[in-house]
């Protein structure tokens, strides 16, 4: 007799509809994006268990996805997921994989601002509004 599936299981889908396979060289390290998935996670007190039923992966899956061991890249479907499950930007997990994305500009821009005097930091912020408002007019 065939075992039924339990309620947890039944609706996952397969990892291989949740993934591609990764160039043959290997191009990227997903260590890092593994481990903030796992920061995150834990940071909002979830267990692997319940994020994988929430993403309608296998624990197991998530588990190869934190410790970056999977051999496959995630799908777009599941990283969007990803994202929105914990409430992420995309550019928080793909820091170490973009060469650019919005954090390294912000962090550009944090050290640009603390190396300006406190006039030059008010001339900056004039020079921001101006610009925003500007663009404003011409929409």
């Amino acid at each position: 007799m065939k075992a039924k599936p339990s309620d947890k299981t039944k609706h996952r889908q397969p990892a291989s509809e949740h993934t591609a396979e990764l160039p043959s060289r290997g191009m990227f390290d997903f260590s890092c994006l593994g481990q903030r998935i796992r920061e995150i996670r834990k940071s909002l007190g979830l267990s692997g268990e319940k994020l994988a039923e929430q993403l309608n992966i296998s624990a197991e899956y998530l588990r190869q996805i934190e410790s970056g061991k999977s051999g496959k890249v995630l799908s777009l479907s599941l990283f969007v997921s990803i994202c929105n499950t914990l409430q992420i930007s995309p550019d928080y997990l793909l820091q170490d994989l973009l060469v650019h994305n919005e954090l390294t500009e912000i962090q550009e821009l944090d050290l640009l601002w603390n190396h300006l005097s406190p006039t030059k930091q008010k001339l900056a912020v004039a020079m921001i509004r101006a610009a925003i408002a500007c663009e404003d007019t011409q929409s």
